[in-house]
């Protein structure tokens, strides 16, 4: 359990049944969790992610949030989590400044897509779940759908993440200027969700309600610790 998403992988083989999440009244299991990141991974290695890639994730927090966060994982990428609250240039600037090759939104966040994406020459592709024909977009920016990454098939890319690779980068709120990325490792990762659960009494049996964002750090530590 070295890597994040090993902590999913652990989970599962233990109890593929249980409920995972649950979102709008519907509950994922954890195996079906599971395939959905493979999905996912899948995906991602279908459009050329590779091991350090950054896969910017830009939607709030749902069951596609959680399996397109284990699913770029999986595919050995670094996982870019942008606050859905920000502005359209500051998504941009956050995209270029964090290398990001692929973004994963949808909702009302992808009604700026245009203005998201634009002087991103680094960004390869997008998934998205509305499109507007009329929008101008970046010349050799690949645009798809859910369904896509719905029709992710295949072996779950072996890209021997380690402890040391870089899992996670979370932007701090920007109140006192630009927004700055702190960047975390797997073992970074792994070390503070161990720490948590060792002075939490938190069993298999507890839930939590969730209502903090998954792109701030409370927020993604419960996503780890019940996860």
């Amino acid at each position: 359990m070295a890597t994040i998403h090993g902590m999913l992988d652990a989970t599962v083989q233990r109890r593929p049944e249980a409920v995972a999440l649950t979102h709008g009244g519907v509950h994922t299991s954890y195996a079906a969790l599971s395939a959905a990141a493979d999905r996912t991974a899948a995906f991602l290695a279908g459009r050329g992610v590779v091991r350090g890639d950054r896969i910017a994730l830009l939607m709030e927090n749902s069951a596609d949030y959680v399996a397109a966060f284990y699913g770029a994982l999986r595919a050995g990428a670094c996982v870019v989590a942008l606050n859905h609250a920000n502005r359209a240039r500051t998504h941009r600037k956050l995209l270029r400044d964090s290398g990001a090759v692929g973004l994963l939104t949808r909702g009302r966040e992808a009604r700026e897509l245009p203005g998201i994406v634009a002087d991103c020459p680094q960004l390869r592709f997008g998934v998205i779940d509305r499109r507007n024909p009329g929008w101008e977009l970046p010349a050799g920016l690949e645009l798809l759908g859910p369904d896509d990454v719905a029709a992710g098939d295949g072996p779950t890319p072996a890209v021997g993440v380690g402890p040391d690779d870089l899992g996670l980068i979370l932007y701090t709120s920007g109140s006192t200027g630009t927004p700055r990325g702190v960047t975390l490792t797997h073992g970074n990762l792994v070390a503070n969700t161990e720490q948590i659960l060792a002075y939490l009494p938190l069993d298999e049996s507890d839930s939590v309600c969730c209502v903090l964002p998954f792109h701030y750090s409370f927020g993604n530590s419960l996503l780890l610790t019940h996860v």
